[in-house]
């Protein structure tokens, strides 16, 4: 029994292989269609898995840390306890030792740690978030192992290993020692993050170490030290425990666990959410564009199969006649289509990989420079096995379900059906005319001959555009208005940095006045406004403003008490203008606002959630200002201010003006009222608007002005929209690229159409012919059969698929707001040309190549 099997299996696959080889022109498109399909699944799979792969690694390296459990001056025993646990492993520890001084540019908030790790530390929490390591982890006292970062900024750009280089720094008791050291290795870390404050887990025992003191100082490099070292110059209080918490747990539970276990309760546990969704959510543009291709490739490949099917059903219903059954029948063509699979696939795996190595990265940088992540995000692809199995299956499964309904149609065709059979549709009505017929009405009845088909088309030809056209539509052109409103509505905003910082005295007072009227004489300038900003101290604030003095209590982890006698406030002073633009709650009538603001005795507190405006509107508060003599204002506070997030304007977002750094409460007066004090208060913001049209000149006066001075930070709304302009058009070459691959692969799908269509009615268009058709006759109705498909899907387009791209992007601007929809009239109206003139020559192309015989030939050879 099995033998007979065996042969039946043989003969069935010796039949099928016949039937490939006598279908080379159909297998060739469909493996070219597959090829395509799978290549573009290699490229989305490529970027999507990337975008999740580098936004992970990303957050691992700008955390610093695999750890997140972490203990300050823990002991041995602690540890040990909290490692007992089978929620808690990896146990580690972690030392800062010093502060290196390798550079007099860093501000006082800033420096660069040097920090010990023991193995489980580094080896399970550190390594993984840095990268480039070059040679080993210090063992001897007088190695180190620095960031290419910190050798930067001691002028060392090419290191080498082995190296002597001095470094000086102050121990945790306050000594200051300069030692030689050996270099023993160097990487890559991502401490240092441009326009982020630095929070690293590479330094928490440092960072640790200066909360702890209620500083604010940030370590913004580090140095690695070796376990000898640090028994040397290590203090109890740099020592951190450190430890991996099970992530499924919540941090109340674990922090209630270690409590029992050790009895620490001050254990910091962070870090537990997990950032897939974020990547993910990042990936979102490739992930939709792997459906869209699968819609696509279905259409298409279920078309050729379909027809090929079709073409061959005279030989399946002769297979019946000799005792085949349908499920042999089922097996013959599937048996053709996975041999067309087995060489498809590959090659477009292989196809898909080249262009994956080149469009992915240039794709993924286009799309995430402005992530935020900076240094920390690769743009390179992450080739993994996953890449070739989620594109291999997703592509088979395609055609597996393209192929399933015509192995059914194959399978149960009868023998005398399949003899006559015609691929027409039943419902085609009859049509008279009593004054010849049109051949325009001709093609239009051609074209819907075969309903379903011409649906098919219609869909796969359709839904290529709609997706070029959704992706031009919605990226059509950029609000800049909206955009600059939301985030920087004056055309430069210049910040003075050197307000960040806890230590007042360190303030600099950069925009002098000699700056301020300098820029004011400028003839492109039209106005130039001023934040200015006064560190002052209120006495007995207790009396209404309690809840302010809790939260600096908490921010400062000190108690109410010590707050209320040393309770600090930035008084913010601005333009008039801007004060009136900000929403506040008050008891006081507009005018007697108004008036307070005119004349200088006014002043609002900032929102802090748990203020009543009716408590505190009206009450008169004395500022003081003890770096001038001690010199007393009275106030008479108008309100609190409050700002709605819906809104999305900057200018009535009250937290973005005046400095934001430090906890002092913050309190808004018009600049009458910051002009009560004998020496007016620094200026922490100046914004400038121009005349004109002239950033780029007034950037360059501004850059040279400001030459040398790091202290000055210069946002542009030119530069706002250089970022715009990089990523919107880099998103829309992406799409664009992706919309095009789409509409070829709808316009492969018609050239197929066409293709068979007109093979597969020879003897129709022989005998056409044979009555008095002229060649001429029915080149123009298979032209005419062309236009109709061209035409109608044009017509879908402008109508449904405008439609659809404009409620589309109603939901896109809910994420990019400053995108406006428009219709690219020219871009559109190029590949409706290109589509009619494929639509003009497939059809002349492969009637000539099927009407070279005469009439007679041509009707012989088609006889049945």
């Amino acid at each position: 029994m099995m033998k007979m099997k065996d042969k039946r299996i043989i003969a069935l696959n010796r039949l099928a292989d016949r039937g490939y080889k006598n279908n080379r022109l159909r297998n060739n498109i469909l493996i070219i269609a597959i090829i395509l399909v799978t290549v573009l699944l290699t490229v989305m799979f490529g970027a999507g898995i990337s975008i999740i792969n580098n936004v992970q690694e990303a957050n691992i390296r700008l955390k610093g840390t695999m750890a997140n459990a972490f203990l300050m001056r823990a002991t041995e025993a602690d540890m040990k306890k909290a490692g007992d646990l089978k929620e808690l492993s990896d146990t580690g520890w972690q030392q800062f030792v010093a502060v290196a001084d390798i550079s007099e540019e860093f501000s006082d908030n800033y420096f660069v740690a040097m920090t010990y790790y023991d193995d489980v530390e580094w080896r399970e929490h550190i390594l993984p978030t840095i990268s480039d390591i070059k040679g080993t982890y210090p063992v001897d006292e007088n190695e180190v192992l620095m960031s290419r970062w910190c050798l930067e900024q001691m002028g060392i750009d090419n290191p080498e290993i082995g190296m002597q280089i001095d470094i000086p720094f102050t121990s945790l008791t306050g000594e200051n020692i300069e030692k030689t050291f050996s270099l023993c290795g160097y990487y890559e870390d991502y401490i240092y993050n441009p326009g982020i404050t630095p929070n690293s887990g590479n330094t928490m025992a440092a960072n640790l170490y200066y909360a702890n003191q209620s500083s604010m100082r940030r370590a913004i490099g580090n140095i690695v030290v070796s376990e000898k070292f640090s028994q040397i110059y290590g203090e109890p209080e740099g020592l951190l425990g450190t430890g991996l918490v099970d992530e499924n747990m919540s941090s109340n539970e674990i922090l209630n666990l270690l409590y029992q276990e050790t009895g620490r309760n001050d254990f910091i546990v962070s870090g537990l959410n997990n950032n897939i969704t974020q990547a993910i959510s990042m990936a979102m543009i490739p992930i939709i564009a792997v459906v869209i291709i699968l819609i696509s490739g279905y259409l298409l490949i279920y078309n050729i199969i379909n027809i090929s099917v079709m073409q061959d059903m005279h030989v399946y219903g002769q297979l019946k006649t000799i005792g085949a059954t349908g499920k042999q029948i089922k097996r013959i063509v599937k048996h053709q289509t996975n041999r067309i699979s087995i060489i498809g696939i590959p090659f477009g795996l292989i196809i898909g990989t080249v262009f994956s190595v080149w469009l992915v990265p240039v794709f993924l940088e286009s799309m995430m420079e402005s992530s935020g992540y900076g240094i920390a995000l690769d743009y390179d692809i992450k080739i993994t096995p996953w890449i070739y199995i989620l594109s291999a299956i997703f592509t088979y499964c395609t055609i597996w379900i393209s192929n399933r309904k015509p192995c059914r149609l194959a399978a149960k065709v009868s023998p005398i059906e399949s003899t006559k059979y015609l691929e027409v549709d039943a419902k085609t009505k009859e049509h008279f005319s009593k004054k010849g017929g049109k051949l325009y009405r001709m093609a239009f009845r051609n074209v819907f001959r075969n309903r379903k088909r011409a649906i098919v088309t219609f869909a796969s030809l359709f839904l290529g555009l709609l997706i070029y056209l959704i992706i031009s539509t919605c990226s059509y052109g950029v609000d800049y208005k909206e955009r600059y409103k939301r985030e920087i509505p004056d055309n430069f905003i210049l910040r003075n940095l050197t307000f960040e910082t806890d230590e007042v005295s360190t303030i600099e007072d950069v925009f002098n006045k000699d700056i301020v009227s300098e820029i004011s004489t400028w003839d492109e300038v039209s106005t130039i406004e001023e934040d200015t900003v006064l560190y002052s101290w209120i006495r007995n604030p207790e009396n209404y403003l309690d809840t302010y003095i809790n939260d600096q209590a908490l921010a400062l982890d000190i108690t109410a008490e010590e707050v209320a006698d040393n309770f600090q406030t930035m008084i913010v002073g601005l333009s008039l203008s801007q004060i009136e633009k900000f929403n506040y709650d008050s008891t006081l009538t507009d005018e007697e606002i108004q008036t307070y603001l005119e004349n200088g005795t006014g002043i609002f507190v900032s929102d802090n959630g748990q203020v009543d405006f009716r408590d505190i509107t009206g009450e008169k508060i004395e500022f003081t200002d003890r770096s001038n003599g001690n010199q007393t204002v009275e106030y008479t506070v108008l309100g609190v201010l409050k700002y709605d997030v819906s809104i999305h304007s900057y200018e009535k977002d009250y937290h973005l003006y005046g400095s934001d750094y430090g906890f002092s409460t913050k309190f808004y007066t018009s600049s009458q009222g910051a002009d009560k004090w004998k020496n007016k208060p620094m200026i922490q913001t100046l914004r400038i608007r121009l005349k004109e049209d002239q950033d780029e000149a007034v950037f360059e006066r501004l850059n040279y002005l400001f030459e040398g001075v790091d202290s000055v930070e210069i946002n542009s709304q030119l530069e706002a929209k250089a970022l715009i302009d990089s990523g919107t058009q880099s998103i829309r070459a992406a799409g664009k690229v992706i919309g095009i691959l789409l509409i070829f692969l709808g316009l492969m799908n018609f050239v197929n159409v066409i293709f068979t269509n007109i093979y597969s009615r020879q003897k129709e268009l022989a005998t056409l012919e044979s009555i008095g058709m002229t060649q001429r006759q029915i080149k123009e109705v298979l032209v005419l059969e062309g236009l109709y498909y061209c035409l109608i899907t044009s017509a879908l387009l402008l109508s449904i698929g405008l439609v659809i791209a404009y409620l589309l992007s109603r939901v896109i601007k809910n994420i990019m707001y400053f995108w406006e929809f428009g219709i690219p009239f020219v871009s559109l109206i190029v590949v409706v040309v290109i589509m009619i003139a494929v639509c003009i020559t497939v059809p002349i192309f492969v009637y000539n190549s099927i009407s070279k015989g005469s009439v007679v030939e041509r009707l012989r050879n088609n006889q049945e």
